[in-house]
């Protein structure tokens, strides 16, 4: 430890020990000069005197609290509440000057409340001072100029004293807050640094995640596949069938999110067309499907997008089941439009013939629970279909 560079506690932060050394010197360098300006105003003006003084005796106890306690916040207070006041009082009490240095000490104040105190507390002393200049200016200027005389020598080397002292002090807080912005910009750069590293780690982990999640779908769809070829009924292939179909849907999702750029959306068009071409695949081409896709969504997020996923999957399978015997094509058309209620709309019609409501069956009853899973409107009308729903 030095006389200028005091103990620091190692837990204190760059700014906690930045903020912890201006004050201890500053309190070490009013200790030196306050005295001088008080013994050179002691013949001259008796108040200046005096504001030096207790200037000079809240220095040492700043010194001594700083020491003893290690305790920035309650001094930057003292120093701002101390000073404003000696800077007031002198404003409005000592008529003789124009008060050059005291217009300089309040600019070191206001310095001094943006480095040490909550930012809405040195906008609050922003507003205090500026009313108070105004207001010497309107109704003491001209008073305190009336009574302007010659200076001495004493009182010019006091005056040139007190705003050497306030420069060089506005020169130090104005240097300390551009280290703290530099230091701020700086450790911003290395935090963005940690975050961009961390967040490609990230993608890499998720991508493996939906990868391998893609993959173990592919698994159960090869086992359900095996099951399928080993059924007997009709009943039973189709309802394996309409298993894999299921799982495909879902693994479709997963290796889209692994060969997406942005792991949290797919681009929906290209997912629905996939989705098709898969689900015609697993009917070997035996029925020819015509798309007509109006599209006005890029991107659908991932909670939303298993579910509609899903939907869509039922409705191809369905459409495929029951399209029409004497046409081997099947005729579908997909609108997905954003309304003035900001809800995605999803519009699916075919050329088949449904099951009455009260007759449908499981991919029915899953794609009313898969509306009510999206917090939907489904409206149905033949073999219309019309899902509202918030994304």
């Amino acid at each position: 430890m030095s006389w200028w560079t005091p103990n620091i506690d190692q837990n204190f932060t760059f700014y906690e020990k930045a903020r912890f050394i201006l004050l201890w010197r500053y309190s070490l360098i009013f200790i030196t000069t306050l005295p001088i300006l008080a013994l050179l105003n002691l013949d001259l003006d008796i108040r200046a005197s005096i504001i030096f003084s207790v200037l000079l005796c809240i220095a040492v106890f700043a010194l001594y609290f700083l020491h003893k306690f290690k305790r920035t916040q309650p001094m930057f207070w003292l120093f701002i509440i101390s000073a404003s006041s000696g800077l007031i009082y002198s404003m409005y009490s000592l008529k003789s000057t124009l008060h050059y240095s005291d217009f300089v000490w309040i600019l070191c104040i206001i310095l001094l409340a943006f480095i040490g105190v909550k930012y809405i507390y040195a906008l609050i002393i922003v507003g205090v001072y500026t009313s108070v200049i105004a207001h010497f200016i309107f109704f003491e200027l001209n008073e305190h100029l009336a009574s302007l005389h010659i200076r001495n020598n004493a009182e010019l080397i006091s005056l040139i004293i007190e705003i050497l002292l306030a420069f060089i002090i506005m020169c130090t807080l104005i240097d300390q807050n551009i280290k703290f912005q530099s230091y701020s910009f700086s450790e911003l750069k290395k935090t963005n640094e940690i975050l961009e590293r961390r967040n490609q780690e990230n993608v890499t982990l998720l991508k493996e995640i939906h990868h391998r999640v893609k993959n173990n779908l592919q698994i159960v769809v090869s086992l359900l596949r095996l099951q399928r070829e080993k059924q007997h009924t009709n009943s039973d292939r189709d309802a394996l069938g309409d298993a894999i179909k299921r799982v495909m849907s879902i693994s479709l999702i997963h290796n889209k999110l692994y060969s997406s750029n942005e792991l949290s959306k797919i681009m929906f068009d290209e997912y629905v067309r996939s989705l098709i071409d898969e689900i015609s695949s697993f009917h070997l081409g035996t029925k020819q499907i015509n798309l007509d896709l109006n599209n006005e969504i890029e991107n659908v997020e991932l909670n939303a997008m298993i579910p509609l996923g899903l939907i869509i999957n039922e409705l191809l399978t369905n459409s495929i089941k029951h399209s029409p015997i004497e046409n081997a094509s099947i005729d579908i058309k997909m609108t997905f439009k954003i309304t003035d209620e900001k809800l995605l709309q999803f519009t699916y019609v075919d050329n088949g013939v449904w099951r009455d409501k009260d007759q449908s069956g499981l991919g029915l009853e899953l794609i009313d629970s898969l509306s009510d899973q999206l917090e939907g409107e489904l409206e149905r009308e033949g073999s219309q279909f019309e899902l509202k729903f918030k994304i």
